[in-house]
This record gives structure tokens, C-alpha cells and sequence, in this order.
């Protein structure tokens, strides 16, 4: 079997590695250089996240991680894709298209409220351009300015998708 790889996107994750005696150098000698105040204020932010296995990017919709479904989907996998915004935030593609299916999300970001926008030229996103086209479409007609009736189509299409 042959797999030729033409395009990759990633969505990456990080945390900070901190290790659990912060006050010990390599060798086990107090290290000079951490300030035990210091230790004891991360100590006391962390409490809560050491029993935690290991923490994961979540949609912002449904609080589901990105490699498990979202509500809409019964099993993970290309079913449920994600859909990278414009302004760096990504989504499952089913919770995004019913946040911006509803009349209160105006066709903006649910989480900082710019108008959301696929980002341009990514893989993973051109397979639901049309779609996203046809629902912000629909969503800038239910939301159009009172008094704005000369106003240019394309300048209004190019604010919602680009």
C-alpha cells in the first residue's frame, strides 16, 4: 500500500513541565536559584491539577476533546472533524455549524465574539467551505444593519468568509 501525503494541518497541544520537587536540583541538592515563595505559589495553582492524568484541547462548544466525538457523533474519527477558525480558534464542525446556526451567535466566535471565519488555505477546512459559505450566508440576512440598504454585496460576503 502506497499513502502519498500532499497537505498536513495540525492542531498541537503543550503544557508546561514542572517537576514535583521544584526546590531540588538535578543532583538532589537545593537548587539556589528557585525562590521557595515562588514554589509554594505554583504548588497551590497546581493542587488541583496533579491527580489530573494529563490535560487535553477541548472544543469550546461542547467541552469534548478534539480525538473524541462531538455530542452529535456516536464513534470519533473523520465523522467528526474539526474546522480551524480564523482567529485561532477550532472547533468540532458539528458544534460550530449549530452555534452559528442560532440566531443569538450573529455568525461570530463563541468564545472572542469576531466574526468567524474558516482560516484560508488549510486542508482540513476547504471540505467545509461551501458549507460554512451557505450558513453565514443565511446568518448575515437574518442579522442585516437597519438603514443599510445600498450596501455592497461582495465587501459583506468577504467579511464572513474568505
Amino acid at each position: 500500500m502506497r499513502i502519498e501525503v500532499t497537505d498536513v494541518s495540525l492542531v498541537s497541544t503543550w503544557a508546561w513541565d514542572i517537576p514535583k520537587d521544584l526546590s531540588k536540583g538535578k543532583h538532589g541538592v537545593a537548587d539556589q536559584t528557585v525562590h521557595m515563595e515562588k514554589w509554594e505559589d505554583i504548588q497551590n495553582e497546581d493542587e488541583d491539577a496533579e491527580n489530573d492524568e494529563e490535560e487535553y484541547e477541548v472544543c469550546g462548544i461542547c467541552r469534548n476533546r478534539y480525538d473524541a466525538t462531538c455530542p452529535s457523533c456516536d464513534y470519533p474519527g473523520s465523522g467528526c472533524p474539526i474546522v480551524l477558525g480564523l482567529c485561532n480558534h477550532n472547533f468540532h464542525v458539528h458544534c460550530i455549524k449549530q452555534w452559528l446556526s442560532t440566531e443569538t451567535s450573529k455568525g461570530l466566535c463563541p468564545l472572542c465574539r469576531q466574526g468567524f471565519q474558516l482560516r484560508p488555505n488549510v486542508l482540513i477546512n476547504k471540505m467545509h467551505h461551501d458549507e460554512f459559505q451557505k450558513l453565514l450566508m443565511s446568518v448575515r440576512q437574518h442579522n442585516i444593519p437597519m438603514g443599510g440598504g445600498e450596501i455592497d454585496q461582495d465587501v459583506m460576503d468577504d467579511g464572513f468568509i474568505r
